[in-house]
């Protein structure tokens, strides 16, 4: 009897452990499981395809809303790899897989906007690509220990102040130059604390770089405004064209009559305007000057022409130079193209030449002085080691009968 007892004994423990085990075991529990896609300024990508894989090897697919999300909605708690593809949104993807677990339900990523950015060059690693902005207030969601790159366009020209506010006390924000050629480092004008500064912007053509240097991950407000007009920049004016006005007939040098190149080193040679409109020597010989023809010792692959863009598509520049007052101050700047072009039509066909006009000597002592032919301090001096008379180089490209 008692060996009875016992063996209720023993089954009422059991059943009692048993009871006790159930009853400790954990209820299954479910949540929502999400992932965010936003670009690099916290704006939301839509249409993004999300697939979620769970331990099961087993996955379900959800495409980001218009807030950007995609959730996984009271799903078994457990570990879930997420799988990233653009879809039909205009993210860019470069990292595709994540992992979601019971301690971290959701997670944002960052990805390109396709419709938002272009690919920068320079001192920068391949594939960089920067953000187009323009004037305004912008949330940037920055990564630690990298450099968010924006391309700035203006409007207008003026005063332009860039600047930010982030809770990274080592953030800082620069100038890099342009998409195709980003520096390394900020090269702005002017007082720079890394903090903000400021570009001047003649033209609104022009694409500016700006990058924001995150030390730690924080979301960051960039600052783009504009805080005054542009001062005046004689380089951003605009051109007056001047015309030929001078009248004159075709240029027909005699048969047997032999051209020489003006000697710019003799002493002994000077010119003068004529009651005519044409210069001459003080032996009385008309001036020629060169239009079409090179060949000219000092510039020997070109010709007023050429240089005006009249004979090659490859060439052609502004012919002329900027006027001052006698207080320094600037008048205009003077184009002499299409002055050119009109005299081409009145050229010698041997030798290229017309009668040296006083505009068509305007045009060469203006443009001269401007380009520094005649200065032996500039990169564009033409005479070398030649011994030349200063007040006679602009008269290089003129010819006189032999």
């Amino acid at each position: 009897m008692k060996k009875i007892y016992k063996i209720f004994a023993l089954i009422f423990v059991l059943s009692a452990l048993i009871t006790l085990m159930a009853a400790c075991k954990e209820e299954p529990t479910y949540s929502d499981y999400t992932v965010t896609v936003v670009d690099g300024l916290g704006s939301p990508l839509d249409d993004v395809i999300v697939k979620f894989v769970d331990e099961n090897n087993e996955s379900k697919t959800r495409v980001t809303d218009k807030d950007g999300s995609a959730v996984l909605k009271n799903t078994l708690d457990g570990n879930y790899k997420v799988f990233v593809e653009q879809g039909f949104s205009d993210a860019i993807i470069t990292q595709n897989e994540y992992a979601l677990s019971e301690s971290n339900k959701s997670i944002k990523i960052i990805a390109r906007n396709g419709s938002k950015t272009v690919n920068i060059y320079g001192n920068v690693a391949d594939d960089t690509f920067a953000y187009n902005l323009g004037v305004g207030n912008y949330n940037v969601v920055a990564e630690a220990g990298k450099t968010s790159y924006f391309v700035f366009y203006a409007n207008t020209n003026g005063v332009y102040k860039v600047s930010f506010s982030s809770s990274d006390s080592n953030m800082t924000v620069g100038y890099y130059g342009i998409p195709m050629f980003v520096q390394s480092t900020h090269c702005g004008d002017g007082e720079y604390d890394g903090n903000s500064f400021e570009l001047i912007i003649q033209d609104t053509a022009t694409p500016y770089v700006i990058g924001l240097n995150c030390m730690n991950s924080c979301e960051a407000e960039l600052v783009i405004e504009r805080t005054g007009d542009a001062p005046f920049d004689p380089d951003y004016a605009p051109w007056t064209q001047i015309e030929k006005e001078a009248e004159i007939e075709k240029c027909v040098i005699d048969p047997g009559v032999t051209l020489v190149d003006f000697d710019v080193s003799d002493p002994t040679l000077s010119v003068s305007l004529g009651d005519d409109g044409f210069y001459y020597t003080a032996d009385g010989k008309l001036v020629y000057i060169r239009i079409t023809s090179n060949g000219v010792k000092y510039l020997e692959t070109a010709s007023l022409a050429y240089l005006a863009g009249f004979v090659s598509d490859q060439v052609g520049m502004n012919i002329g130079g900027y006027i001052y007052d006698e207080n320094g101050e600037f008048v205009e700047k003077r184009n002499y193209n299409l002055m050119i072009e009109d005299y081409m039509e009145f050229c010698d066909s041997t030798y290229g030449v017309v009668p040296l006009t006083e505009e068509l000597a305007e045009c060469v002592k203006l443009h001269g002085e401007s380009t520094g032919w005649w200065n032996p301090t500039a990169g564009n001096y033409l005479f070398g080691t030649d011994p030349i008379v200063h007040n006679n180089a602009w008269l290089f490209l003129c010819m006189l009968e032999a």
